[in-house]
């Protein structure tokens, strides 16, 4: 059976108290209740299944300390890079 791939996953990391960082300045009531640990599960799950499937093209993009709100040229910059992989 063929499998078919993403020509390419983006991966957006943030560490886990960025990401806290950026759920309390959303301030969604449905988020409040978002752990620590649920983030680190979900964040160590989605490495953990890239590295066994070296078959993926993934581009890593670290976007701790990024607003792309509020700072226009920071989400420029992204779209740029991705633009190369398109």
């Amino acid at each position: 059976m063929m499998s078919i791939h993403p020509n390419i996953i983006v991966f957006l990391y943030a560490n886990v108290d960025q990401l806290l960082n950026n759920i309390n300045k959303r301030g969604r009531p449905y988020e409040k209740t978002t752990t620590t640990d649920y983030l680190n599960r979900i964040q160590n799950s989605y490495l953990q299944y890239f590295q066994t499937h070296p078959e993926l093209n993934i581009l890593y993009l670290n976007v701790n300390r990024k607003d792309f709100i509020k700072y226009k040229d920071e989400y420029n910059e992204i779209k740029k890079v991705l633009n190369f992989f398109i």
